[in-house]
């Protein structure tokens, strides 16, 4: 109790580090009124916005979120020495961390759930005991993929690991889609008696598990559970530099370092040299990828014409000059580099390489755009 309390004082440290009372006074506390009245609001009156997102849009969205946190067992390191040592109390300790992630596990989808109850009612048409069978199965699957997630840890091949993870993913989503399919065919008892099961399954093989000793894997879930809000701050803080750090002696692309171009000039030397940096770095193309990503969805899901167009020239800028200021960290900051900073092949290089890095996501936000016409055109000959 002692360590769940010190963890939740932390937390609420790191929270206050970004959110003072000024902050609270001001965002937080007439963001969660206005909150509370759009929420009464959706039971008076269903969103507009709500008519153009099929159920599929909201189920995946539960389901990504289902993969989201860990069983928690609350050691530290000087365990090493003393729990190991007195196997009951480290068992003890394991047993009450793993019965509070369950609660803590159901409280978090139990607030989903009544966030999209009222859509699942009005827009949905979902009765009493199919929301219901929809919080049981959320909450099943949630305790199975986090057993699953401890038996992906131990995977020491992170290839095999990332590939096994992805394939579990697509199979639990599918087979998902496949139970709610059955639900809209009058089948409501398959989602119970699979919910019940995997609930069951996922307990049974959770408690098998805490007599065993995964010491290593316990402490790095609780580091990062530790730091989570840490490093998502980090993450959107435009002053803190945030660096990737590997174990790989080599790289996963390029690993023999290629040439790009046959021809070999000044100009194409520096963009092939910031190609290879950009796609070396996770954290460059994330940003790349994420923002493209994001910009579709919204030209996508978002109704309105003059939003769409508002998002889409707004994502312009933003790629433009997030693109120029990649390329001064990369290129222009280098000692080496910046000799050449006034020089002709320098400035033309920086052009293509903006260039060609910003058609491509023109390209990507077109093709997404169309696969999504193209859906929904052929949506009313399938159904």
């Amino acid at each position: 109790m002692s360590r769940l309390i010190r963890g939740w004082k932390f937390q609420y440290s790191v929270i206050r580090s970004i959110a003072d009372w000024t902050v609270i006074l001001y965002i937080v506390i007439p963001g969660a009124v206005i909150g509370a009245f759009i929420y009464h609001s959706w039971w008076q009156t269903e969103p507009k916005w709500i008519e153009n997102i099929p159920f599929s849009v909201i189920l995946l969205i539960v389901y990504v979120l289902s993969w989201n946190g860990n069983f928690r067992t609350f050691v530290q390191d000087a365990d090493r020495v003393f729990l190991i040592k007195n196997k009951s109390m480290y068992i003890g300790l394991k047993r009450r961390g793993f019965f509070y992630s369950i609660s803590y596990q159901f409280i978090s989808i139990l607030l989903i759930y009544i966030l999209l109850l009222p859509f699942l009612v009005k827009q949905y048409s979902f009765t009493l005991e199919k929301s219901l069978l929809f919080l049981i199965w959320f909450f099943s699957i949630k305790l199975l993929i986090l057993y699953l997630k401890i038996k992906l840890r131990q995977i020491s091949r992170k290839l095999r690991r990332i590939g096994i993870g992805i394939l579990l993913f697509i199979t639990i989503s599918w087979f998902t889609q496949f139970m709610f399919y059955m639900n809209t065919k009058g089948c409501s008892w398959i989602i119970l008696l699979f919910g019940i099961c995997f609930l069951s399954t996922a307990i049974y093989l959770s408690t098998s598990m805490l007599r065993k000793n995964y010491l290593d894997i316990e402490l790095e879930t609780e580091q990062n559970e530790k730091l989570k809000y840490v490093h998502l701050i980090l993450h959107f803080s435009t002053d803190v530099e945030k660096t990737i750090h590997t174990t790989r002696t080599k790289p996963f692309l390029f690993r023999k370092s290629t040439n790009l171009f046959k021809n070999r000039s000044p100009r194409n030397g520096l963009i092939e040299l910031f190609i290879k940096i950009f796609i070396r770095n996770s954290s460059y193309y994330a940003i790349y990828i994420q923002m493209v990503m994001v910009t579709s969805g919204a030209l996508i899901f978002i109704p309105p014409i003059w939003i769409k167009a508002i998002i889409f020239v707004s994502f312009l800028i933003m790629m433009n000059v997030w693109l120029s200021l990649l390329w001064g960290k990369v290129i222009d900051s280098h000692p080496l580099s910046k000799r050449y900073k006034e020089e002709l092949f320098f400035i033309e290089a920086r052009k293509r390489t903006i260039f060609i890095l910003f058609c491509l996501s023109l390209i990507i936000i077109g093709l997404a755009l169309s696969f999504s016409i193209f859906l929904k055109a052929i949506a009313p000959s399938l159904s």
